[in-house]
């Protein structure tokens, strides 16, 4: 009889600091994965795809201003980079990668659903079309937001899903 009144609480503990230290986790790969991606975006002024002088912001996953939705394994791209860090972990909601820059001055992340308020943004090819190589000390920045299910929703039979927001600007080198 003891047994029934203390092994219902202590179930339901145990399974809530299981679903606690998952979304633990999950936060910290989110963060992960902004900052993983602000690195590779920090290098993308250097070289162009086809390795010549140049910069790869007009790629396709590293367009500013652009948002990409559960990108694949890529990474030479900004977004790329991201969905081969979570691909592997996040595998219950969807994500979405938020690109900011090169720009001038800094960004901001904005609310937390919304996407990111990018600033000034810098030209990215000369008077002739040319893609130029990006002066170091301008700002990229990265917003990767994770919808977040709850892996234990009993008894809710529609569970609510909470935005997990990561953040990261660098400057170009």
């Amino acid at each position: 009889m003891e047994f029934a009144f203390v092994s219902i609480p202590f179930i339901i503990l145990v399974f809530g600091l299981m679903e606690f230290a998952y979304a633990i986790f999950c936060y910290n790969a989110v963060s992960n994965s902004a900052h993983e991606a602000a690195r590779r975006a920090m290098v993308l002024n250097r070289i162009k795809p086809d390795g010549t002088n140049g910069n790869s912001y007009q790629s396709a996953g590293n367009t500013a201003g652009t948002t990409v939705s559960n990108p694949g394994c890529n990474a030479t791209t900004i977004a790329g980079t991201v969905g081969c860090d979570e691909r592997e972990f996040l595998v219950t909601g969807t994500f979405r990668v938020d690109i900011c820059g090169p720009s001038a001055t800094t960004s901001s992340p904005g609310a937390q659903n919304s996407t990111p308020t990018c600033g000034a943004l810098i030209p990215l090819v000369d008077n002739g079309g040319n893609l130029v190589s990006i002066p170091p000390n301008n700002y990229v920045a990265v917003k990767v937001r994770y919808d977040y299910r709850p892996i234990i929703s009993f008894p809710i039979s529609n569970p609510v899903t909470y935005t997990m927001v990561g953040w990261a600007q660098v400057q170009t080198q």
